[in-house]
């Protein structure tokens, strides 16, 4: 889940329960299928999978290709896809609503935030703000490789993931931070400590707050947490290692990789394109001046960048417009999101294959094209 070089850059049906609406029903979109299928074919990905959205709700979802590699079992639109540190806007999503409801604020202090641990935190940590933690600029470690000796602090925790995540927080922010504060490192366990601030603020798990904040209110059906296929369901797209030498090689059923309870905030929730398109177009509404489920004054705040980077998005310029935008990949996925408030539009693209850049760059510069009239 690290952050990657953002690039700014099959039937379809109509789903009138969660508001999708079949491709004729904008223009825009009609080349896209074919534009799907032949990034698939150029890049031998297993499937993509893409969505859009503007003002009216989403107005394009398709997918091509196939659950496992090497299959016959074809991919449906309304299917999840792991999203990776796409995930970060979404936690930074909940703290603008601890934000609207006077629990936090942007200014707030780590150990105004988490006073029963201020006296144990580092001192270099106490005047951190909330601001800085999801713009990271705490100067906590990474937590994005898997070999580093900071993961040893996520394991070993125990209880439930509230209580994990607890644990997690008064280890990490009990040594010196690996960085300087106030200089850019992207952090996993940022996310995770900020999951945990807004689990204090709202006397909730970030799960639950995740469901009960996000996912119901915004109709997303087919979000959840974790791998989209387990044991329990193995029908759901599976994730694929990019091998050398044996091309795209599915992850087990039974893999142990999993990423654990501290940094699930920044990385691990799944969805379907459609899904993480209803979840941009707020984000979107709220850049154009339009008030959702939290006000447009909230969401700009979110997209306050420090640099080129904000509260889970990168905030850049293309062509003399500003976007946002994040890419996400654990390893086994790869997702792509970029919000265009000037061409009033989000656009979302997927792929089940750690390789899946240039695929997704593929279809979601062939959206832009589209989208402003370029093709």
């Amino acid at each position: 889940m690290r952050r990657v070089g953002m690039i700014v850059g099959s039937v379809v049906l109509a789903f009138s329960a969660v508001g999708v609406r079949a491709v004729g029903d904008d223009a825009r979109f009609d080349t896209i299928p074919e534009s799907i299928v032949a990034a698939l074919e150029a890049t031998k990905v297993p499937a993509l999978s893409a969505a859009a959205a503007d003002e009216t709700g989403v107005i394009f979802a398709d997918a091509a290709g196939v659950r496992v590699a090497r299959g016959d079992s074809e991919v449906g639109i309304d299917e999840p896809f792991h999203i990776g540190s796409c995930t970060k806007a979404m936690t930074a999503t909940l703290v603008g609503i601890a934000v609207e409801e006077g629990k936090l604020r942007w200014d707030m202090t780590l150990s105004e935030a988490l006073p029963d641990i201020a006296g144990e935190m580092h001192e270099k940590y106490k005047g951190v703000t909330i601001a800085q933690l999801l713009r990271h600029l705490s100067g906590m470690a990474s937590f994005t490789k898997g070999a580093a000796a900071e993961n040893a602090l996520m394991h070993g925790l125990e209880g439930d993931a509230r209580a994990q995540r607890a644990a997690f927080v008064e280890r990490v922010l009990s040594i010196e931070p690996a960085g300087e504060v106030g200089a850019f490192e992207y952090s996993n366990g940022g996310y995770g400590v900020a999951a945990a601030i807004v689990e204090r603020a709202l006397d909730a798990s970030w799960e639950d707050l995740m469901r009960e904040r996000l996912f119901g209110p915004l109709e997303m059906r087919t979000a959840g947490f974790g791998w989209p296929a387990t044991e329990e369901h193995p029908g759901a797209p599976r994730g694929h290692y990019a091998d050398a030498r044996f091309g795209d090689r599915p992850q087990s059923l039974k893999d142990s990789y999993k990423l654990p309870p501290a940094i699930a905030p920044a990385g691990d929730v799944h969805c379907s394109s459609a899904d993480l398109a209803r979840f941009a177009r707020m984000h979107l509404l709220g850049l154009m001046g339009e008030d959702g489920l939290l006000r447009s004054e909230t969401i700009k705040s979110l997209h306050e960048p420090d640099g080129d980077y904000a509260a889970g998005w990168g905030e850049v310029m293309r062509d003399g417009r500003a976007i946002s935008t994040h890419d996400g990949s654990a390893g086994t996925f790869y997702t792509r999101v970029i919000l265009q408030p000037g061409d009033g539009v989000a656009i979302v693209a997927q792929s089940n294959t750690g390789r899946g850049a240039e695929a997704v760059g593929k279809v979601c510069e062939a959206m832009i094209e589209v989208v402003r009239g370029e093709e």
